[in-house]
């Protein structure tokens, strides 16, 4: 259970670090004064693409590792691990429409991220490294509140 909860707690501090990575890079991208070396426009679209990626991903660890293993120690062999988040949530006692909401539009994101077919991190479009920020954020954010949540 120890290393289970060390585990958890590298996946967040995966997420918030490169969450912050890719707002720093973005806000270099908008003109802010940075210290960071400068890099083409390019490049740093490709870095603020891959950062929230990052983000998105180990929040998501984060949440599966965390449901799991309080899943199973409410739950034993009852919990079902091939449930959606929501679900999960559900039966750990947490019924707030909104951060179900939230757990349901991650999950889906993470799917479409994961899963596209076509995509070629190299030409990233600016409009997708939004939508991934934004994202990103939100995953971020509803791992930390189920952190707390779950007192994790």
């Amino acid at each position: 259970m120890a290393s289970s909860k060390a585990n958890r707690k590298a996946f967040l501090a995966i997420a918030v670090a490169a969450l912050a990575a890719h707002q720093s890079a973005w806000a270099a991208l908008m003109g802010a004064p940075t210290t960071r070396p400068a890099m083409p426009k390019k490049a740093v679209h490709q870095e603020c693409f891959n950062q929230a990626l990052v983000a998105i991903v180990f929040s998501c660890n984060y949440l599966e590792a965390a449901l799991y293993c309080h899943g199973r120690a409410r739950l034993g062999r009852q919990y079902e691990d091939a449930a959606v988040y929501e679900t999960k949530l559900q039966w750990l006692g947490i019924h707030e429409a909104s951060l179900l909401a939230q757990a349901k539009q991650l999950r889906i994101v993470r799917r479409e991220l994961m899963h596209e077919q076509a995509m070629e991190i190299a030409n990233i479009e600016p409009s997708k490294v939004y939508v991934t920020q934004n994202e990103a954020e939100k995953a971020v954010a509803l791992a930390l509140e189920i952190k707390r949540l779950l007192r994790d």
